[in-house]
C-alpha cells in the first residue's frame, strides 16, 4: 500500500486548494471544483489539469489565486458541494464504530442503517438539534466503514511484522486450510515471537484459496504475504500443521518445500488435532453406543414437530435443559456435548421414544447401554476439558 501524499501550500499557483476526504489530503481546482485523487497530489498532475482543461488561467497571478482560494473556503462553497474537512473527533468516532462493527461480527451496512439515525434521534432529543448537526459530521457509509476496518486491519498486520522482525528470537508459525460456510477455502496463519522478554501470540492473516488446494497454493500465498511486509524465513524457527498430505507429505507438502530451501525450519504436527484424530477410534461395543446415540438425537432434532413435542415433555418433566443437541463428526467438542446432554435427558427421551413407538427406546432399558452411554459422556467430557485446557496464550510444548 503506497504512502499518503501531503498537500503543499505551493500547489495554490496550479489553482488548487486542499480539500480532506477519508482522513488524507485531496486536491480540489478552484475553477470547475473538481476533486483530485491523493495520488494527483503531484505537480505534474496538477499542471497537467490546468493546461488541458483550463488553459486560459495559465498565466494567473499567485497572489490573486490565492485570494481566490481564501473566498473559496471562507463563502462554505466545499460543504456546498460536499467536500468537508474531517475534524479528528468526527474522523476517531468513525473509527471507534468500525471497531466496535467488525467486533461483534455485524454487516458494514448497520452503522449506515440503525447506529447513526439512532445516535441523531438521542443527540437530539437529550442536548438539542444543534448537537444534531455536529453528529451529522460523523462518516458511517457502508464503503467508510469497509476503508476503516481495511485500514486498521492494515496497520494491526504492519505492528505485528514490525514486532516478529524485531525480535531477538525467530518466530513460530501455524498454519491451517479450513473452509467456512460459504465452502470457500481459506489458509489462515497465526505467529508466535518474543517481545521484551515474553511470548507473544498474533494472529497474521487469512486468505482465500480461489481454486485448488494443493502445496504450490499454499507456498505461494504464505511467498506473497511476506513479499508484501518484507518478512523471510529467517524470521521464523517452526512450523505447526494439521496433518492434511498437502501439508506434510515427505515429498510434496508445503513443510517439505519450505525445509528444502530453508533447513534450519523444524516443524511439529499439532497437538490438538493429534488428540481430535486419537478419540475418533472407539472399540467396536461402545461404536454400537454411539451410533444409537446419533440415531435418536436425529429423531428428535431433524423434524421441527417432534423437537417442539419433546421440549414440552421436559418442560413438564422439570428437565434441567428441554433440547437435545446435533453430533457434528467435524467439531471434536460436539461429541461429548451431545452426549452429556442426552445422558442428562435420558429418562425424557426413554418415554418420548415410547410414545412415539420408536423401537430404540429398548436400549434405554438397557442398565448396560446407559451405563456405557453414560462412561463415554463422561470420557469425551473429559477430553474436551482436556482440549480447552490446551488452548489459550502462554501454553508451551511442555504443557501439552
Amino acid at each position: 500500500m503506497s504512502k499518503a501524499l501531503k498537500w503543499r501550500d505551493s500547489y495554490v499557483k496550479f489553482g488548487f486548494t486542499k480539500v480532506i476526504r477519508d482522513g488524507v489530503d485531496c486536491a480540489q481546482c478552484l475553477h470547475c471544483s473538481v476533486v483530485m485523487a491523493n495520488a494527483s497530489l503531484r505537480p505534474s498532475k496538477l499542471s497537467n489539469h490546468r493546461d488541458k482543461v483550463h488553459p486560459q488561467r495559465k498565466d494567473d497571478n499567485i497572489d490573486a489565486l490565492s485570494t481566490k482560494r481564501a473566498r473559496y473556503d471562507r463563502e462554505a462553497t466545499l460543504p456546498k458541494f460536499g467536500f468537508r474537512a474531517e475534524e479528528k473527533p468526527a474522523l476517531q468516532s468513525s473509527y471507534e464504530v468500525a471497531y466496535r462493527i467488525v467486533k461483534c461480527k455485524k454487516p458494514h451496512t448497520i452503522a449506515e442503517e440503525l447506529i447513526k439515525p439512532c445516535t441523531e434521534k438521542m443527540v437530539e432529543l437529550m442536548i438539542g438539534p444543534e448537537a444534531k448537526k455536529i453528529i451529522q459530521h460523523v462518516s458511517l457509509s457502508n464503503d467508510t466503514i469497509r476503508r476503516r476496518i481495511d485500514d486498521m486491519a492494515a496497520d494491526v498486520c504492519r505492528q505485528v511484522c514490525c514486532e516478529i522482525k524485531q525480535s531477538t528470537l525467530q518466530a513460530s508459525l501455524q498454519l491451517d486450510e479450513s473452509t467456512d460456510t460459504a465452502l470457500e477455502s481459506q489458509l489462515i496463519a497465526f505467529a508466535r515471537y518474543e517481545k521484551e522478554g515474553k511470548m507473544k501470540e498474533e494472529f497474521l492473516f487469512c486468505n482465500t484459496l480461489p481454486t485448488t488446494r494443493t502445496t504450490k497454493d499454499f507456498k505461494a500465498i504464505v511467498d506473497s504475504f511476506f513479499e508484501v511486509n518484507v518478512l523471510s524465513w529467517q524470521n521464523f524457527k517452526h512450523i505447526c500443521t494439521d496433518g492434511a498430505p498437502a501439508m506434510i507429505g515427505v515429498k510434496g507438502g508445503f513443510v517439505s518445500l519450505v525445509k528444502n530451501e530453508w533447513p534450519h525450519v523444524t516443524s511439529s504436527h499439532c497437538s490438538l488435532h493429534r488428540y481430535a484424530l486419537a478419540s475418533k477410534t472407539l472399540p467396536p461395543h461402545l461404536l454400537e453406543v454411539m451410533d444409537v446415540a446419533v440415531k435418536v438425537i436425529n429423531f428428535i432434532r431433524a423434524k421441527a414437530k417432534n423437537h417442539r413435542l419433546f421440549q414440552l415433555l421436559a418442560n413438564e418433566m422439570g428437565a434441567q435443559h428441554v433440547g437435545l443437541l446435533f453430533y457434528t463428526k467435524v467439531r471434536w467438542l460436539s461429541r461429548g456435548k451431545c452426549l452429556s446432554r442426552l445422558y442428562e435427558l435420558r429418562l425424557e427421551t426413554e418415554i418420548f421414544l415410547r410414545e412415539n413407538e420408536n423401537n430404540l427406546h429398548v436400549h434405554f432399558d438397557n442398565e448396560e447401554f446407559v451405563m456405557m452411554l453414560d462412561y463415554l459422556a463422561d470420557i469425551f467430557g473429559r477430553l474436551n476439558e482436556m482440549n480447552q485446557s490446551l488452548q489459550g496464550h502462554d501454553v508451551t510444548a511442555s504443557d501439552v
